[in-house]
């Protein structure tokens, strides 16, 4: 289905993996999926240990925002053709990871490793 973006007019596509008889994240356990994101407690314990290893200089910290950052991994062919989208009588091929996969979040956190 579709649903309007946030301040604009456009339309964004969403893709609901788990839904059918015969959904693709279905093919994907929980378990192969999961990741542990870092927090902020991860980010405290590494400036404790920049400050042991470099005294008190001064530390530059900074976050990058990855612009669309699933969309941006191509899938492999055999994955492409179970991500068909049709729309009326047309349909799409999918070829980029999408959210709405159960692996999205892994797939992307192994790439940036």
């Amino acid at each position: 289905w579709v649903v309007p973006k946030p301040r604009s007019d456009k339309l964004r596509l969403v893709v609901d993996h788990s839904a059918g008889e015969h959904a693709l994240n279905a093919m994907i356990s929980k378990e192969d999926a999961r990741i542990c994101l870092d927090n902020i407690h991860d980010l405290g314990k590494c400036l404790r240990h920049a400050r042991q290893q470099h005294g008190n200089v001064p530390l530059v910290m900074f976050k990058s925002d990855v612009s669309q950052a699933y969309r941006r991994l191509p899938m492999h062919p055999l994955w492409q053709i179970r991500q068909v989208v049709t729309v009326g009588e047309e349909r799409h091929v999918d070829r980029c990871n999408n959210f709405g996969n159960r692996a999205g979040g892994k797939l992307w956190c192994t790439f940036m490793s």
